[in-house]
C-alpha cells in the first residue's frame, strides 16, 4: 500500500480514466532516488485492469542499444505491425531488429504512435516507463513524440524520472507529479508496513534525518541492528540517504562472497538483464552459476524468466562502482565474447570499447561503423553516444575532432542540442582541414538550432571558406548560412551568401535565391519544378536538398499558389522519408504560404505540426518562428496572441511577434500602443529588426502610424519602402505599396490606389478584405455610402469566411454606419469534434483512403476506420461520399 501519495494516485487514476473513454493522455512522475517512482508506477499498472499494459525500464549503463526500450514496449503488440502504412511498418521491423533495412527516426516514432494505436483500437493501452533517465535515446525519443500526440486515441503513458529538467521528457512539456519526502505519518505508517514501530520520537527523527526518503526507510527497517542508526538519526539528524544511500548498498553488497560481489559486477555491466548473456560472461571470468545465489538470498537481485534484475538501480550502480576498474574491463571483454559468439556485432563493439582503457584506432573504426549502423536504423541518437566514444578512442587529432563533429551532428538531428555543445567543446577551436569543415558545420547547425543565428552564419561561412575546391561542401554550407542570415535579419550577409553559391558552379541556384531574398524573383523563374528539375547535383541528404531549394525559394517568390502546391507534395515526399529536421524546416514556409492564400485552418494545423517537430527535435529558434507566426494568426483571428521569448538574435522571431502584438492593438483600436508595436520594426538594432517582415508589414505600419496621428514617420516608411516595392515583382509588394499611398493621399488620389491595390490581391483574401475596409471607410466619410456599402460588404464577407472575427465585426459596424444591413455568416467548422477527428473527416471527405489518411497523421488505418465509424452518427451521415456535402471549407 503507498502511503502519503493520494494527490499522485488521484493524478495517475484521472489518466488511466481518461484513457478508458478514449481521451489519451501522458504524465511525468518525478523524484529523486528512493521517492516511491517505481512503486507509484507498479500501481498504476496493477489498477489498469482491462487494458493492455505495455512497460519497460531504463538501465543504467556506460553504452546504450538503440530502441532497446522501446523494443520492450512494443514486443507485446508486434503482431500489429501488419497493420501500419508499409513505411511505417518497414521503420519500426528496422529498429526493433527485425529487419535488416534502413529508418530514419521520424519514421520510426510515427510507426511507434501508429502501433500503440493499433493496439488501442480493441482496448485502452497504458505505457509505464521506469528510470526513464536511462532509457537509451532513441527509444526516448519515439516513447516523448508519441506522448505529445496521444490526446485522441486511448492511450495514457507514464514515465518515471529523477528529473525532467534538462531531460527530453522536460523539453517535450509534460503535464508533471513529483513526488517529494513523505510526511511524519505517511512515514510511520511505511515503518509499521515493515514491522517496525519505533517510539515516537525515534521515527519522527527518523522521517527527517532521511527527508522521508520511502527507499530510505524501507532499507533502515531490513537492518537488523537498529541502535547505531538510530542513535545516529538522534544525535546528528542523520541516515543514509542520497549518496550516503549508495554507500549503504554498497555496504549490503560487500557482506556477499567475493565471486558473489564479482558475478554482480558482470550483471551490472551488461545492459540487457539477459541471464544467458550474463553467466556466460561470467563462465569465461571463471565465476560459477552458483555464485548468484547469495545475492538471491540477500534480496539484491531478481531471476525470473531468463532475465536477472538488481532490486533497485542503485545495488547495480553501487555493484559496478565499487569494482576495480580492472575488473570492470575484464568484465565488459567477457560480455564482448558472449555477443561477439551470437552475433551481436554492435553490441559487442561496445563492450570492447568499455574494456579498452587507452587508444585504439580499429575500435574507433568499428565504433563509427556501428554509429552508421545505429543511425541507419533510426537511431540516431544512440549513434552520438557510441561516435562520442569512438572519438575518445581516436589516435589522431584530426580523428578526434571528426568523430566529435559527427557526434555533435547526430545529437542536434537527434534534437539533443545540449549533448552536441558538450561534444563540441571536446573539439579544438579551429581544427585545420577536412576536420575544420566539419566542426565549423556542427557548430553552425547548433547555433541555428539553439543559439544565436548571427554566431551560426559565422561558423557556417567559416566551414564554406576551409571547404576550398569541394563545392558541394561550399553550397551546402552556403545554403544553410543564408537561413542562419535571413533568421538573424542580416539581410545583406544572406544576400552575400547566395552571390557566393553563384559563384560556386551553382550559377542559377546562387542567382534565384538571391532574387528570391531581393523580391525580384522573376514569375518564369518562380516555376518550383523548373528549379526542381535544375538541381540534381545540388548536395544533401538522401535527396533532400533537392526539395528544400525549390521552397525556399517560391516562398519568397511571386507565385504563392504554385508554391503551395509544390510544397504540398515535398512535404509528402519529406515526410515519406522521415527526414524530421528537414520537416521542421519547412513548416513556417508552408504555413505561411497557406495563410496568405486564405487557407487558414491549413495553416494553423501546419504550424502547429511543425512546432510539434521543433520541440521534438530541439529546434529552438524554428520553435520561436512558428510561436510568432502562430500569434500572428491568432491576432488576425480577433484572439490575443500567445507570446513566448525569441531565442537570442532570432530576429525573425521577434519581427513575426512584434507584427502580431501591433496587429492585435490595430483590431482593437489600440492606436498608440499599435503604431509604437509596430514602428520598432522599423529600428535600426532593435531586437525585432528584420528587412522581410518589415516589408510584408509595410502597409501595417502606415495604417497604425496615420490612425495614431504620427503621418510624418508614416511618410517616413513609404519613402523607405517605395523604391524597392516598384522594382519588386511581387504582387503584395505593389498592393501594400498603392494601399500605403491611399491612406497618405490627401489629394483625392486615395480611390485610384485602393483600386489599383485590389488588382494585385486575388489569391491573397485577407489582404483583399484589408483594401476593402479601408476603401469603404474612405468612401463613407466622403459620403459615397452605396460605393462604401459595397467594399464593406465584400470586407465583412471575406473576414467572416476567413474566420478573422474581429475585423469582420469591425468591417459589419461600417457597414451599418454607411446604411447598409449586414447578414452575418457563421464561422465554418463542426462543433464537438477534436482537432485530429476534424482532419480526418476532411481527408476523408476528400477523398483518401483509410491508409493513405493513417499515413498523413501517424495513424493505423485501422484507427481511422474505428474514428470515422464513431463519427459518422455524430456528423449525421451513413457514409463516406456525404462527408463531401459537409461544409469543411476554410
Amino acid at each position: 500500500m503507498l502511503h502519503g501519495r493520494d494527490r499522485q494516485l488521484r493524478a495517475v487514476r484521472d489518466l488511466i480514466a481518461r484513457a478508458r473513454t478514449g481521451r489519451g493522455g501522458s504524465l511525468v512522475v518525478c523524484g529523486e532516488a528512493g521517492a516511491g517512482k517505481s512503486a507509484l508506477l507498479a500501481e498504476a499498472a496493477g489498477e489498469a485492469s482491462g487494458l493492455t499494459v505495455l512497460t519497460c525500464t531504463g538501465v543504467e549503463s556506460e553504452g546504450e542499444l538503440a530502441f532497446a526500450g522501446l523494443h520492450q514496449v512494443l514486443a507485446p503488440v508486434a503482431s500489429g505491425l501488419d497493420a501500419l502504412p508499409a513505411d511505417q511498418a518497414e521503420a519500426l521491423r528496422c529498429a526493433l531488429g527485425r529487419s535488416a533495412g534502413s529508418a530514419s527516426d521520424y519514421l520510426v516514432s510515427a510507426g511507434a504512435l501508429a502501433l500503440l494505436g493499433v493496439a488501442a483500437v480493441d482496448r485502452a493501452v497504458l505505457v509505464v516507463v521506469d528510470d526513464a533517465q536511462w532509457l537509451d535515446h532513441a527509444s526516448m525519443g519515439a516513447l516523448t513524440f508519441a506522448a505529445r500526440r496521444v490526446s485522441d486515441a486511448g492511450i495514457a503513458m507514464l514515465f518515471g524520472v529523477r528529473s525532467a529538467d534538462g531531460h527530453a521528457l522536460g523539453r517535450a512539456g509534460l503535464p508533471e507529479v513529483r513526488l517529494g519526502g513523505l510526511d511524519p505519518d505517511s512515514g510511520a505508517k511505511l515503518l509499521a508496513d515493515r514491522g517496525w514501530l519505533p517510539p515516537p520520537a525515534v521515527g519522527a527523527a527518523l522521517i527527517t534525518a532521511t527527508g522521508g526518503n520511502p527507499l530510505a526507510l524501507v532499507e533502515l527497517a531490513r537492518v537488523r541492528s537498529r541502535r547505531a542508526l538510530v542513535d545516529e538519526a538522534l544525535v546528528q539528524g542523520t541516515v543514509p540517504v542520497g549518496a550516503r544511500l549508495r554507500g549503504w548498498f554498497t555496504v549490503q553488497v560487500d557482506r556477499l562472497p567475493r565471486l558473489s560481489r564479482n558475478l554482480l559486477v558482470v550483471a551490472a555491466a551488461e545492459e540487457t538483464g539477459s541471464l544467458v548473456t550474463v553467466l556466460g560472461a561470467a563462465g569465461r571470468l571463471g565465476l560459477p552459476a552458483s555464485a548468484l545465489s547469495a545475492a538471491e538470498a540477500e534480496g539484491l537481485v531478481d531471476v525470473a524468466g531468463g532475465t536477472l534484475r538488481f532490486r533497485h538501480p542503485l545495488i547495480r550502480s553501487a555493484s559496478y562502482t565499487a569494482s576495480s576498474w580492472q575488473f570492470r574491463t575484464a568484465a565488459h571483454g567477457a560480455i564482448a565474447e558472449v555477443l561477439e559468439a551470437d552475433g551481436a556485432w554492435e553490441r559487442a563493439t561496445w563492450h570492447r570499447a568499455s574494456a579498452e582503457p587507452g587508444q585504439d584506432e580499429g575500435l574507433a573504426t568499428a565504433l563509427e561503423a556501428a554509429a552508421t549502423t545505429a543511425g541507419g536504423r533510426g537511431g540516431i541518437a544512440t549513434a552520438a553516444v557510441l561516435l562520442r566514444r569512438a572519438a575518445r578512442l581516436s589516435t589522431t587529432a584530426e580523428g578526434r575532432a571528426s568523430r566529435l563533429a559527427a557526434a555533435a551532428h547526430a545529437a542536434w538531428k537527434s534534437g539533443q542540442v545540449d549533448l552536441g555543445r558538450e561534444l563540441l567543446s571536446e573539439a579544438p577551436a579551429n581544427p585545420p582541414g577536412a576536420a575544420g569543415v566539419l566542426v565549423a558545420r556542427s557548430r553552425g547547425l547548433i547555433e541555428i538550432a539553439e543559439g544565436d543565428p548571427a554566431a551560426a552564419f559565422a561558423q557556417l561561412s567559416r566551414g564554406a571558406d576551409l571547404a576550398g575546391d569541394d563545392t558541394k561542401q561550399v553550397v551546402g554550407l552556403l545554403f544553410m548560412a543564408v537561413s542562419a542570415a535571413y533568421h538573424a535579419g542580416r539581410f545583406d550577409d544572406a544576400v552575400g551568401a547566395a552571390r557566393r553559391i553563384a559563384g560556386s558552379g551553382f550559377r542559377d541556384h546562387g542567382r534565384w535565391l538571391e532574387s528570391a531574398l531581393d523580391g525580384t524573383l522573376t514569375p518564369d523563374d518562380a516555376d518550383p519544378w523548373r528549379i526542381l528539375d535544375a538541381g540534381a547535383d545540388l548536395p544533401g541528404e538522401q535527396d533532400a536538398h533537392r526539395w528544400l531549394w525549390p521552397l525556399v525559394i517560391t516562398w519568397l517568390g511571386p507565385r504563392p499558389r504554385l508554391a503551395r502546391e509544390f510544397g504540398e507534395l515535398a512535404h509528402e515526399r519529406l515526410r515519406a522519408t522521415g527526414m524530421l529536421t528537414i520537416l521542421t524546416m519547412i513548416s513556417p514556409w508552408l504555413a505561411d504560404l497557406a495563410h496568405q492564400l486564405g487557407r487558414w485552418r491549413e495553416a494553423d494545423e501546419l504550424a502547429r505540426e511543425g512546432l510539434r517537430f521543433a520541440v521534438d527535435n530541439g529546434q529552438r529558434t524554428i520553435e520561436t518562428c512558428l510561436a510568432g507566426m502562430l500569434a500572428r494568426f491568432a491576432a488576425l483571428r480577433g484572439e490575443r496572441p500567445e507570446t513566448m521569448s525569441p531565442a537570442l538574435g532570432n530576429h525573425a522571431a521577434g519581427a513575426e511577434l512584434t507584427w502580431a502584438l501591433g496587429l492585435w492593438a490595430l483590431a482593437e483600436g489600440d492606436y498608440p500602443q499599435s503604431a509604437d508595436r509596430l514602428a520598432a520594426l522599423t529600428e535600426p538594432g532593435s531586437a525585432c529588426e528584420h528587412t522581410w517582415t518589415v516589408r510584408r508589414a509595410a502597409a501595417d505600419i502606415v495604417e497604425a502610424l496615420v490612425r495614431a496621428e504620427r503621418t510624418g514617420e508614416a511618410e517616413e516608411v513609404v519613402a523607405t519602402f517605395a523604391p524597392w516595392a516598384e522594382r519588386s515583382t511581387l504582387p503584395w509588394a505593389h498592393a501594400q505599396l498603392h494601399r500605403s499611398r491611399a491612406l497618405l493621399a490627401t489629394d483625392g488620389s486615395a480611390a485610384k490606389h485602393f483600386d489599383e491595390s485590389a488588382k494585385y490581391l486575388a489569391d491573397l483574401p485577407f489582404e483583399r478584405a484589408r483594401v476593402a475596409l479601408l476603401h469603404g471607410e474612405w468612401l463613407r466619410r466622403s459620403r459615397r455610402q452605396r460605393e462604401a456599402a459595397r467594399h464593406l460588404r465584400l470586407a465583412t464577407e471575406l473576414y467572416t469566411q476567413l474566420g478573422a472575427h474581429r475585423w469582420a465585426m469591425i468591417a459589419a459596424a461600417q457597414l451599418r454606419a454607411a446604411g447598409a444591413s449586414s447578414a452575418r455568416r457563421s464561422s465554418p467548422g463542426i462543433p464537438g469534434l477534436t482537432p485530429q477527428e476534424l482532419q480526418i473527416v476532411r481527408l476523408a471527405g476528400q477523398g483518401l483512403t483509410n491508409r493513405e489518411i493513417g499515413t498523413r497523421l501517424f495513424l493505423s488505418p485501422r484507427t481511422v476506420g474505428y474514428h470515422l465509424h464513431k463519427l459518422f452518427p455524430k456528423l449525421g451521415v451513413a457514409n463516406r461520399a456525404q462527408l463531401r456535402d459537409l461544409d469543411l471549407s476554410e
